[in-house]
């Protein structure tokens, strides 16, 4: 019986159906954990698309441990910066139509 972690080194090295594999296996707890955390499901799907990102490009330091607590926890991190972000958004309000002036325009019309 093959891995996932030997599913994911076969990704790593171009195989398209072991990738599709790992998406079909995990997208959904992934999407899960970042809809859990974000509240949103365009973070969600954010998170998800990035965590199989990382998975592609990052090497994790031992392939020991449980591939799925592995995701799970790319997935948390991502959800936490994710969330984090959303609190900095500012939404502008949509019926301001005068262009916004710079410091030095301000004072000149002065």
């Amino acid at each position: 019986m093959t891995t996932d972690w030997e599913i994911l080194a076969s990704a790593r090295n171009g195989d398209s159906d072991s990738w599709e594999l790992l998406i079909s296996r995990y997208h959904k707890l992934i999407l899960k954990i970042g809809w859990m955390i974000t509240q949103s499901k365009e973070s969600a799907e954010d998170v998800a698309q990035e965590t199989f990102l990382r998975i592609q490009t990052c090497r994790p330091r031992h392939m020991k441990g449980s591939f799925k607590g592995y995701l799970s926890k790319i997935a948390f991190n991502l959800s936490l910066q994710e969330k984090a972000g959303q609190k900095r958004t500012v939404e502008l309000d949509p019926n301001i139509r005068e262009p916004l002036q710079t410091p030095a325009e301000s004072v000149v019309r002065k």
